[in-house]
């Protein structure tokens, strides 16, 4: 049997990564949720993630940098940036 991958999700934003992880776990997928860049390679360093769902901005770090960090640690982790305009 494959095993089962788990989803990481990055977001600053309480409401946004409480619901983001509520969508994903009523899917049926395994997901971590974490506030910060730092918790991001944290927990990437202490297991493997099939997908990743990164934040445009976290705080004063890019979201595109917490990609390279994570990539850093498995070339092959696939990796979305979402953020939101303020208009």
């Amino acid at each position: 049997m494959a095993q089962r991958k788990t989803l990481l999700i990055v977001d600053d934003d309480p409401f946004v990564l409480g619901l983001l992880v509520h969508v994903a776990e009523s899917r049926g997928l395994a997901v971590v949720g974490v506030a910060s860049s730092d918790e991001a390679v944290a927990a990437a360093g202490t297991q493997p993630f099939g997908a990743a769902i990164v934040d445009l901005q976290l705080g004063a770090d890019s979201g595109l940098d917490v990609i390279k960090r994570l990539r850093a640690l498995d070339p092959t982790l696939e990796a979305i940036e979402i953020g939101r305009a303020h208009v």
